[in-house]
């Protein structure tokens, strides 16, 4: 098969560019007989850092020049067809569409890989959506409808689009993602150094991720104040960072609970400094109100750091019955929560079970299982 795998967003920094990233090393991995060709906007081409494309025999770059401001999106919205002539004069024969979105295709079978869907309708986003934001769900609808096959990360977000869109159950397959790669942890000498920068001399709970409004950081502060109050000198490490609008009302809300002198906010974190501060940590506290997969829960339990997390959307199918679950808009559910999950005498259990949860979850799997479904559509 000649398989063309869209890659614009793999120079990003972000859960997908990461997805992309990890996908293609495992494919090189798992597939030396098909030919793979990762398609990508030409002005792109100088954002590709070395080690983002596998040396692969199999494995080429193919480079399409198109307009900055005409990306997949406006391509869909102004009825362009630019994408599938160029496809079709590099022989390809199935198109993975691995960022939520497919180029206008009519002679070409098609993959979708879709990381999440929420309703435009969805409090949580429809007061924030401006025009583009709108085009975009527009986009990503008319791709659910016109892919060939469709890949989601998750049985929620499977469930979701099947009952929105009324689609055959066989048309979408959940394929789960693999853990982020993450350098060892550092000796304990450099993650004592780490935590001083940080000016954590004790015990801690860590979020990760971006700060914004789906991540609920003002309940986790409320939860935190709780928290606080039966585990005195504990503090909380927020790493990630945020639209500066947002990121200034959260570090308000700290102050008003008075919880400024008792919160690091970190900034966005280098992988060793992440690492060190998952080894470091009391818990992972991921109070989110909705994920497509949700890497940190992931990341926390593979790297042996107990995690408390919301159960809404997608995250149970990560975290499974390793990690303590609780409604994120019950901050006082999430305080208990938390504090089981930062017990001394828990610890080792949830540890233990957090790394078995995590290795049921590898890219060596979801290679495997997304090459199985090129071949289901080329052969359909």
């Amino acid at each position: 098969m000649n398989i063309a795998i869209d890659i614009n967003g793999i120079t990003a920094t972000s859960g997908l560019a990461n997805y992309l990233r990890l996908l293609i090393k495992a494919l090189a991995a798992a597939d030396s007989e098909n030919r793979y060709l990762l398609y990508l906007h030409s002005w792109k081409l100088p954002l590709l850092k070395p080690g983002m494309i596998p040396e692969s025999h199999n494995f080429s770059v193919i480079t399409q020049r198109v307009p900055q401001q005409a990306e997949l999106i406006g391509e869909r919205l102004l009825g362009l067809k630019l994408a599938e002539p160029f496809l079709l004069r590099h022989g390809v024969e199935v198109f993975h569409g691995a960022s939520n979105i497919l180029p206008k295709l009519s002679r070409i079978k098609s993959v979708l890989t879709l990381h999440h869907y929420i309703s435009p309708d969805h409090p949580l986003f429809s007061k924030h959506l401006g025009r583009m934001e709108r085009f975009y769900f527009h986009a990503t609808d008319a791709s659910l409808a016109e892919a060939s096959h469709i890949i989601t990360v998750s049985d929620y977000t499977r469930s979701c689009i099947i009952n929105r869109f009324a689609l055959e159950p066989a048309k979408v397959t959940t394929i789960y993602e693999g853990p982020s790669e993450q350098p060892p942890a550092p000796a304990r000498e450099r993650v004592a150094e780490l935590m001083r920068a940080y000016g954590l001399t004790g015990s801690y709970l860590l979020f990760v991720g971006p700060i914004s409004e789906h991540k609920n950081l003002p309940r986790l502060l409320e939860a935190f104040a709780l928290v606080r109050a039966s585990v005195p000198g504990l503090k909380l490490v927020v790493s990630g960072n945020g639209n500066p609008r947002y990121l200034a009302f959260v570090r308000e809300r700290t102050a008003a609970l008075g919880l400024a002198g008792d919160t690091v906010f970190t900034g966005r974190t280098t992988p060793e400094q992440l690492a060190a501060l998952y080894a470091g940590a009391a818990a992972l506290c991921y109070p989110s109100l909705f994920e497509g997969f949700g890497y940190p829960p992931l990341e926390a339990m593979s790297t042996g750091c107990p995690v408390a997390a919301s159960n809404a959307a997608s995250i149970p199918e990560v975290v499974g019955e390793a990690g303590l679950l609780f409604d994120p808009e019950n901050t006082a559910e999430m305080a208990a929560a938390i504090l089981k999950a930062a017990d001394k005498e828990l610890r080792a259990g949830l540890i233990a079970a957090g790394r078995q949860q995590a290795g049921k979850f590898s890219w060596e799997k979801t290679a495997r299982d997304t090459i199985g479904i090129y071949s289901k559509v080329y052969n359909s």
